[in-house]
């Protein structure tokens, strides 16, 4: 069968959550895919958790880590176990819509596309609603240097196309990393009006204190991107400006 999708799922102390997660995944339209779920080491009943489909999907499958290496790693370990045709990510805390594959897969053959993304509910820990991030029509390499647009909830790329594409060993911001890569390489990626999943904020998440996050956007610009001090700090300042208008006009 074609349009094989391999969903990632990185897991860790998410006994809570993960259960919402692969249903939402189980309850897709399309239904073609398999689940590669890699627990990062955790020591309360993830895994214990997700055990209990195991014995009923055959199409999913669970990999343990024997150390805590870091959700990025546990990607990279979902992916190169992968056998799909589109690689689709999504956290053990999050959640898709019904139609998400169906209607990104689709969007992708009508264009003629092999990456793409969507707009994506924030939902607090009693999947209250706040907010909703809209996707950009189209991302450039000048828009994702500025910031991380994509949520990685959304994201599905062709493997048939780029191969298995890998994140670097940074302990965040290892998507935007791929991200830039491959928009650099590629060119121009396009995204996806509707609300295809919901992205959870959890009270002590690092990602929902922006400001705590420079010094990985830092890490993104020197480590990983190899730029000058100056540039790194003229795309802090631009990061930072950005963040600054958001908060005080929204």
């Amino acid at each position: 069968m074609k349009n094989k999708v391999s969903v990632i799922i990185p897991t860790y102390n998410s006994s809570k959550t993960v259960k919402r997660s692969i249903e939402s995944v189980l309850n897709q339209t399309h239904q073609n895919f398999e689940i590669i779920i890699t627990d990062d080491n955790s020591n309360d009943n993830t895994v214990s958790v997700i055990e209990k489909y195991l014995k009923k999907h055959n199409n999913i499958k669970l990999f343990c880590l024997d150390e805590n290496r870091g959700a990025g790693y546990a990607r990279n370990f979902c992916t190169q176990n992968a056998s799909g045709d589109y690689i689709a990510f999504l956290d053990s805390d999050d959640y898709w819509y019904p139609n998400k594959l169906e209607i990104q897969i689709r969007f992708m053959k009508k264009r003629n596309i092999y990456f793409t993304y969507s707009s994506y509910d924030i939902i607090d820990e009693d999947e209250k609603k706040l907010n909703k991030i809209a996707a950009k029509p189209k991302i450039d390499y000048i828009d994702i240097l500025r910031n991380n647009y994509l949520g990685c909830l959304t994201v599905i790329y062709d493997v048939n196309y780029f191969g298995k594409l890998y994140m670097p060993k940074l302990r965040k911001r290892q998507d935007w990393c791929l991200w830039i890569d491959i928009i650099k390489k590629n060119g121009t990626v396009y995204g996806i009006k509707d609300s295809l999943g919901a992205y959870s904020i959890q009270k002590k998440s690092l990602s929902r204190n922006k400001i705590k996050l420079l010094k990985f956007n830092w890490l993104v610009y020197k480590q990983h991107l190899g730029f000058s001090y100056f540039f790194s700090i003229f795309l802090l300042i631009q990061y930072l400006a950005f963040y600054l208008y958001k908060k005080a006009f929204n």
